[in-house]
């Protein structure tokens, strides 16, 4: 795994997490209120804030980091289609 050195400022190091979170949780909580339209909006802008270390390409992250990107994605597609069904 090859290691990057950034000059990320250490008060700023984890907001793209806690950032990634607030939007996973507002997610789920219009999933949870069935309504499709945002929880779609909420979860494809958190994917905008990569949990992971962003300096790092997709194909040489670890294999859990890629599979949960990619479940997130499939998950944000089929509320695509739930919102398309829904209505």
């Amino acid at each position: 795994m090859e290691t990057v050195n950034s000059n990320i400022k250490p008060q700023f190091k984890y907001l793209n997490k806690i950032f990634y979170s607030l939007f996973v949780i507002t997610g789920t909580w219009f999933l949870f209120e069935r309504d499709f339209g945002e929880a779609v909006i909420f979860g494809g802008l958190a994917l905008i804030f990569d949990p992971f270390n962003p300096r790092i390409s997709f194909g040489k992250r670890h294999v859990y980091q890629r599979i949960w990107l990619i479940i997130h994605l499939i998950i944000t597609f089929s509320l695509i289609v739930l919102e398309f069904l829904a209505k």
